[in-house]
């Protein structure tokens, strides 16, 4: 996955059933940058499935998006995995909605701290585990 879209701003992601190992489904064709569109097809092949782990790249190697926690939610994933292309890897769990614009402002307020995007995300994030349902951490 990391090499084949090694210097693009485009993500591959697959979904595996958790007790078989299985792949479900995948996508490694996306043409949307950052960011990773269901298509009709992935949508049927995880729809009711309550047993998927989400594996996807973030070529900027920023730690999980609002949007993986609340897709996590939203198709009932067991477990997200993002593979940053700089190594790092993260795991994620979701068990609400977080409102977007609510995050932006974490990271917002925590950018004018820390002037660095990546330490501003991961700080908001960290913040919002603390009252909301969701956990995430780095694989070391």
């Amino acid at each position: 996955m990391l090499l084949h879209r090694s210097g693009t701003l485009y993500e591959d992601m697959y979904w595996l059933d958790f007790e078989t190992g299985e792949i479900i489904a995948k996508e490694l064709d996306s043409m949307d940058e950052e960011q990773m569109l269901y298509s009709e097809s992935i949508s049927r092949a995880i729809e009711g499935k309550n047993n998927v782990i989400a594996i996807h790249t973030h070529p900027c190697s920023m730690p999980p998006s609002i949007a993986d926690f609340n897709s996590a939610k939203e198709h009932n994933y067991i477990l997200g995995v993002v593979l940053c292309h700089d190594g790092k890897i993260f795991c994620y769990k979701s068990d609400e909605i977080i409102s977007k614009v609510m995050y932006n402002l974490y990271v917002a307020d925590y950018y004018i701290q820390l002037h660095d995007e990546y330490l501003a995300q991961f700080a908001a994030l960290k913040e919002l585990e603390e009252t909301y349902s969701i956990e995430f951490w780095e694989v070391q």
